[in-house]
């Protein structure tokens, strides 16, 4: 619960016109962590939906941004990272997953901007 904490007080002091994102390869959910096949692999971890949903009266709106499988597959491709820590940034989504989240936060941001 620290973290719905942390997030609240950050909300608080930047005011609700904020668009929380959730950008993960896996389902933002209520699943115990423990019944997760890789639960120490899956970021952002130990959030649960019921924990994001707390926050939606301080925001304007919630962008789930799961990544798809297709911009898994691309890996690293675009991507710019010297080339001792590719092992870490095979780790991190990629320019895929940013492609994705950025499509849906537009979309987000464009139903709110009147």
């Amino acid at each position: 619960m620290a973290w719905l904490a942390r997030m609240k007080t950050l909300l608080d002091k930047i005011g609700q016109l904020v668009v929380l994102l959730w950008l993960s390869d896996q389902p933002l959910d209520d699943q115990p962590w423990t019944a997760r096949p890789e639960p120490f692999k899956t970021e952002p971890m130990l959030v649960s939906r019921t924990m994001v949903e707390q926050l939606r009266d301080k925001v304007l709106d919630v962008v789930v941004a799961q990544t798809s499988a297709e911009a898994l597959q691309r890996g690293t491709d675009g991507m710019s990272f010297p080339q001792g820590e590719a092992s870490i940034a095979s780790e991190l989504p990629g320019v895929g997953a940013h492609e994705e989240a950025a499509l849906l936060l537009a979309g987000a941001i464009g139903r709110h901007a009147k």
